[in-house]
């Protein structure tokens, strides 16, 4: 393809490390702060200005315009192939008798290296299909009309975005954040197992039809209704995926409804246990995030030097809101299973952070590890 970057021979060389002896001729040469060179010789921008017969000239007239600049580039041509002839070689390499710059990239360090690949992104649109208007409501959600208005409920969409909020505070190293994604994660693999038991008993069902000589079907929708999923986060997905698994759920039991298979008592009480569980979770996203938002400028790097009052007073309304934290947690013990997090701690900063912690009531030594009291059966 053509817009596929050509893998050119990497070499890592310090800033400002080549000397290159002879004087500049061109003063208005471009530079950079990553260039090789003590002056700053920008070589590739240099390079690019000049053209492909030019570079491999010996000797150029002093009246040519370009003189200067060609000058200028052979010099630091030389010492930077000087440079890379005699780079140590790695294990048993053999040694570098040549260098074509056509074919290399130079790069400060490892990391910029990796930089160029660039993010992974979708080329096409990602959509998914719903058969049912419960799958449909439960996407959408119900507004409240009123505080003690039991039917309004936050739904699929909304939850999503609220995840990425949290998502993103974990990532800024709120621990409160990742307690709530670590307790929402496990809420999401649980109630997915509860509906995955529900479908295979209905799929039992349908198994006990075909032995019996009667092939019946699942049925669906002629034009189900495509949703783009314009989400670029594990836990879009996770919700999405678990939309899914309901909207099948409830296919499957409307159709056995429908064919009298089940009675419409049974049909409610299936379709109520599955919206009650995946509501449970949209609910449960919309108070965690409500309860986040109110500290989002929450960090463990205030635990890791002396607490000042300010910072005493906030942890302590933040132990009377919240109650104690797993140490599991905030020592990163425990971590979220789709949030990266980046390790910003050493085993000394976390030390202090743990007897900080425990001096301030944040965390108890009866409280270490994690269990998610909020889970239904």
């Amino acid at each position: 393809m053509s817009n596929n970057q050509v893998i050119k021979k990497k070499y890592i060389i310090k800033p400002g490390i080549i000397v290159c002896d002879n004087i500049n001729m061109d003063k208005n040469f471009r530079t950079s702060k990553d260039s090789p060179f003590k002056d700053g010789y920008d070589f590739f921008a240099q390079r690019n200005l000049i053209s492909p017969e030019m570079r491999e000239l010996n000797d150029l007239a002093l009246t040519d315009p370009f003189y200067p600049i060609w000058h200028d580039y052979k010099n630091h041509e030389k010492a930077l192939e000087t440079f890379i002839k005699n780079m140590p070689k790695k294990g048993r390499g053999r040694p570098i008798t040549s260098v074509d710059f056509e074919k290399i990239e130079i790069f400060p360090n490892e990391d910029r290296i990796f930089q160029q690949i660039g993010k992974l992104h979708n080329d096409d649109v990602e959509s998914m299909y719903i058969h049912t208007p419960h799958a449909l409501r439960m996407w959408q959600g119900q507004l409240r009309k009123g505080v003690k208005d039991r039917t309004g409920f936050t739904g699929v969409i909304v939850a999503i975005r609220y995840m990425r909020n949290i998502m993103n505070l974990s990532k800024a190293d709120n621990p409160y954040a990742d307690w709530a994604l670590v307790a929402i994660e496990q809420r999401i693999q649980r109630t997915k197992l509860l509906l995955n038991s529900k479908q295979e008993q209905v799929d039992e069902i349908f198994e006990k039809k075909k032995k019996m000589g009667i092939n019946m079907s699942k049925m669906s929708v002629d034009e189900p209704l495509a949703i783009e999923l314009d989400f670029n986060h594990p836990y879009g997905h996770l919700l999405v995926d678990l939309l899914a698994q309901y909207d099948n759920l409830i296919r499957s039991v409307q159709s056995l409804k429908i064919k009298a298979t089940i009675t419409n008592t049974e049909a409610e009480k299936l379709v109520g246990f599955a919206s009650h569980k995946v509501r449970s979770i949209t609910e449960m996203i919309n108070m965690e995030w409500r309860k986040l938002d109110a500290i989002t400028q929450v960090s463990r790097k205030v635990l890791i030097v002396d607490p000042t009052n300010e910072v005493i007073e906030l942890f302590k309304l933040l132990t009377e809101s919240f109650g104690p934290i797993p140490s599991d947690i905030l020592l990163f013990k425990k971590m979220s299973d789709f949030c990266t997090i980046l390790p910003l701690y050493n085993e000394q900063n976390l030390k202090v952070m743990e007897q900080n912690a425990l001096s301030l009531g944040l965390i108890t030594s009866e409280n270490k590890e994690y269990v998610d009291t909020n889970m239904e059966d």
